[in-house]
């Protein structure tokens, strides 16, 4: 069985309403042929190039929606800042006054809480449909991200968002599944129709010959879209830069290995640290170390302590747990103090303290994916009074 997904946006849709020439202005294209291969995407550090040079044109406005980079994603704060301070205007969609929103918003538009309104779970390889059902008015001017999207959609490109209503946009989505959103809503889950064996049928594949969906039509071990991409067909491994073998000779002054983006199940990346209730969960940063490692730096569990490398250093409260082998430790990411003063010059809700970024540079991978957010190299040390 191919399970069947309902608007599978994993690599961006939409691109047959685009011109050719419009298609190919994406931003690193050149840099990495990957991104020609299916992907409707721009290059990340690319984009900041651009950003900083205006070459190979200049960007002159941001729509941010559903992100909070400065806080959550983004490798090198302070560089990433400074970059977005080029663009002319900047709209910033969100729940809360997020550090992007307050540093980078001309206009912020405030985006109503999933009780506040209608929705669809798809997409991501999801193979049915879920819906999600108001209970509750939405507070003040807040609007659905869907209904803003909507909107602006019809306003910049009308044929292309023909819908009156975002349950009218819903029943189109998921039309393949024979249900209008109205009627989801009853009966959800819904599954789209599927068969057994369609690669035997000719049913997989765009020119309706037997086989699976590749270059070959066959299952690859031998990737062709990689080869194509002047990319190594076969899987390979690479030491991770820095790294305890790829950089040596940093070992001396940090001798750790660091991994960042440890999950939080009471958090969701930069999200709920002003829920009282979620945020007394894991009230703090923290960094998870040995108690072995933690003996060697001179802390404790429960210190305040620096994480620091070549690039940068943040705070984090230690948490001592044999779990950790002596040579690593594990941190989570995106953090920020909703409680904190909220202006860029007084520190942006704490989070030039607390971001795990400014330890990461901006630096993809050959294909243009795959930056070393896992395998840093740090130090950890105690926090001076008064810092």
């Amino acid at each position: 069985v191919n399970p069947p997904s309902i608007l599978y946006y994993a690599a961006g849709w939409g691109s047959e309403f685009l011109t050719e020439e419009q298609y190919n202005k994406r931003i690193g294209l050149p840099e990495y042929p990957l991104l020609n291969l299916g992907f409707q995407e721009c290059a990340t550090d690319e984009v900041i190039k651009t950003l900083e040079t205006g070459k190979p044109y200049q960007l002159r406005a941001a729509w941010l929606q559903t992100t909070n980079i400065l806080a959550c994603t983004s490798p090198d704060p302070e560089r990433t800042l400074k970059a977005h301070m080029n663009y002319e205007f900047i709209v910033c969609v969100d729940l809360f006054m997020t550090p992007t929103a307050m540093a980078l918003a001309d206009i912020f538009l405030p985006a109503a809480t999933f009780p506040e309104r209608n929705g669809l779970r798809v997409g991501d390889g999801m193979q049915r449909g879920e819906t999600i059902n108001q209970v509750i008015e939405p507070l003040g001017e807040c609007k659905s991200d869907m209904e803003i999207d909507l909107a602006i959609g019809k306003r910049i490109s009308p044929g292309v968002w023909p819908w009156d209503t975002v349950e009218d946009m819903y029943s189109s989505i998921i039309a393949e599944t024979g249900y209008s959103f109205g009627e989801m809503q009853e009966v959800a889950p819904g599954f789209p129709p599927f068969e057994y064996e369609m690669h035997k049928k000719g049913t997989l594949r765009e020119d309706g010959q037997p086989g699976f969906q590749t270059p070959t039509g066959r299952i690859e071990l031998w990737s062709h879209y990689y080869n194509h991409a002047d990319l190594d067909p076969l899987p390979y491994f690479e030491e991770p830069t820095p790294g305890p073998a790829a950089t040596p000779e940093l070992l001396n002054e940090y001798p750790l290995v660091l991994t960042t983006g440890a999950r939080i199940w009471s958090m969701f990346h930069s999200e709920h640290r002003q829920i009282p209730h979620l945020r007394a969960l894991h009230p703090d940063a923290i960094i998870q170390v040995n108690p072995k490692t933690a003996a060697a730096c001179g802390v404790h569990d429960g210190d305040w302590v620096w994480v620091e490398n070549q690039r940068g250093r943040c705070k984090r409260r230690v948490v001592e747990t044999p779990v950790m082998d002596e040579r690593v430790c594990s941190t989570d990411h995106a953090w920020w103090l909703p409680e904190a003063p909220g202006q860029l010059e007084d520190g942006l809700f704490g989070m030039f303290d607390l971001d795990i970024g400014n330890l990461i540079e901006y630096k993809c991978g050959k294909s243009g994916f795959g930056a070393n957010y896992k395998t840093l190299l740090c130090k950890i040390y105690r926090v001076g009074e008064g810092e």
